[in-house]
């Protein structure tokens, strides 16, 4: 391509922020882009989609012949393949652009700064401190960054983050909650989170602060938390997902407020709830201003609605790696069942209805089809 003066990579760049990213940078007359993807995708101007996996050592490696000016990484790791590949990220590239999480600070009770403590480090629960949790390993890999003796990186630590394929309520993804409204089913929430403040930022907002400090050598060495500056209870959010929902759909959509540990976490050994949830996440955003105006974010209502009328509009909802178990759960404790029109296959009927019979056979099926699905991208996704 004529004109490039910039070769960007970014690894697993087609999710909730990465896709933003694309759009942005496609705009870039004099950048060429570099996506991995797992399936097969059009490449388009200058963006050029590279069918594999990237958390292949093998595949990573050829990619990572080519130097790039920079890396953005969102892929999710466990803290000793990152360490693994850590080195071979930052000598790939000028500037390695790594996703962290603001799920790595503690609960400070004030605006969380880049400065603020962060759970690795004043954490006394020796049962979490054992565990790789997300919040942790993001933490965890930061520091293996830092420990490379370069400043070729830049952090970036988003929070909850939503995009018209991604709503979260509390600690439910959409498919928790936006599946049971949808098909009427009551959804099951925690009551203990409904006076927490959150904060959630558009995709498309994160993605302009993060295409804003590639390739400035002032941002190396140095973190970013980029967030939207609005903080809301969990219950104002709901609000707004009920107002929304019944103005695109007609739809009234029940919640059942609980008490205690919620239905759907029971023998779950998670500490999302725990660990981020019932704290109050609202940011300072001073340090994000020197690079990127907020003024333009979307305030959250107007996201949401956005994001929420593109994916409704849709002739067929697209709802991933459902949980039938946790569904079998919640409508045990809601008093209801799920008709087999509401299954978006056969073979998730089967599965549901299984779970409703017997959670052990249940847990068998979906060990043995996620044990067939690893084996198949480990021998055929390169």
């Amino acid at each position: 391509m004529s004109g490039v003066n910039k070769k960007i990579l970014l690894l697993g760049g087609t999710g909730t922020m990465g896709a933003y990213l694309v759009e942005l940078l496609s705009q870039q007359t004099d950048v060429q882009v570099d996506v991995t993807s797992r399936s097969i995708r059009e490449s388009k101007g200058n963006i050029r989609y590279i069918q594999g996996n990237a958390l292949d050592n093998s595949f990573l490696q050829k990619l990572l012949l080519n130097h790039y000016d920079a890396i953005v990484d969102f892929m999710v790791y466990k803290t000793e393949v990152f360490e693994r590949r850590c080195k071979m990220l930052l000598d790939a590239t000028d500037q390695f652009v790594y996703i962290s999480s603001a799920r790595v600070y503690a609960d400070d009770g004030k605006g969380l700064t880049e400065n603020s403590p962060r759970l690795l480090d004043v954490c006394k629960d020796a049962d979490f401190l054992k565990t790789d949790n997300y919040a942790l390993a993001k933490a965890r890999q930061e520091d293996i960054l830092r420990a490379q003796g370069t400043d070729g990186y830049t952090i970036i630590r988003p929070y909850l983050t939503y995009s018209n394929i991604r709503f979260q309520m509390g600690h439910l993804e959409k498919e928790g909650w936006l599946y049971r409204a949808m098909k009427g089913h009551t959804v099951v929430f925690p009551s203990e989170l409904l006076d927490k403040k959150t904060t959630l930022t558009h995709g498309r907002d994160v993605a302009r602060g993060i295409c804003s400090i590639i390739g400035k050598n002032e941002c190396l060495g140095k973190v970013y938390n980029i967030v939207s500056p609005q903080a809301y209870t969990w219950k104002e959010v709901i609000e707004m997902y009920q107002k929304i929902i019944f103005e695109e759909t007609g739809k009234v959509f029940k919640i059942d407020y609980t008490q205690g540990q919620p239905v759907d976490l029971i023998n779950t050994p998670d500490y999302l709830i725990e660990y981020d949830r019932t704290y109050n996440r609202f940011f300072n955003i001073e340090q994000m201003k020197g690079f990127v105006s907020a003024d333009n974010f979307y305030s959250l209502e107007e996201g949401l609605r956005e994001c929420l009328h593109i994916f409704l509009k849709e002739p067929k909802w697209k709802f991933s790696n459902q949980q039938w178990k946790l569904e079998v759960l919640r409508d045990k404790f809601t008093g209801e069942k799920a008709d087999k029109n509401d299954f978006p296959s056969t073979e998730d009927y089967k599965i549901y209805s299984i779970y409703w019979a017997s959670p052990r056979v249940g847990q068998l099926l979906i060990f043995i089809k996620e044990a067939v699905s690893r084996v198949y991208c480990k021998f055929f996704i390169r």
